[in-house]
């Protein structure tokens, strides 16, 4: 706003304008910004309406082939609860440092009753996610090759 009134003084007062004209003129190029940053936001918004697509597929596979309180560990818990309309937690993180480490995750696992593990391509996990289905004989309910897969989980809640 800063800069618009700054060229509005110099048009009218150093390059002696009328008012009509210097509005002109800056309406004007606040409609020619106006209209390239909405050509680039359209860009980019059409760009990434489909960057969460496969994690939308398997969360409607939840809802579709899950009981309504099934329980579901997942980094993308929003995307989860909305569309598998179903519960979910994470494993937060900071700077990637996560909350919980694999003993404190398989004992969240146990008491929270988590029935299914997502494990995704589009958000930060642990390192040590990626051995932990084959450490503890999980298999896979549904996967989508190289982007996502989800574990059943119930192996884990079997009493010893």
């Amino acid at each position: 706003m800063l800069i618009i009134l700054n060229i509005k003084y110099i048009m009218e007062k150093r390059l002696k304008m009328p008012k009509i004209i210097s509005l002109t003129i800056l309406i004007g190029l606040l409609l020619l910004s106006s209209y390239s940053q909405l050509t680039y936001a359209d860009g980019i918004i059409k760009f990434k309406v489909d960057s969460y697509q496969e994690i939308k597929e398997v969360s409607l596979w939840l809802k579709e082939n899950t009981e309504p309180d099934s329980i579901i560990y997942s980094q993308s818990t929003p995307y989860v609860i909305y569309y598998a309309e179903r519960l979910a937690w994470a494993n937060h993180q900071d700077f990637g440092i996560f909350e919980l480490n694999e003993t404190q995750f398989l004992q969240k696992i146990k008491d929270t009753d988590t029935n299914y593990i997502l494990v995704s391509t589009f958000e930060m996990y642990p390192d040590w996610i990626y051995a932990f289905p084959e450490k503890y004989k999980l298999n896979a309910a549904y996967s989508i090759p190289n982007k996502v897969i989800i574990y059943d989980a119930s192996p884990l809640l079997e009493k010893e």
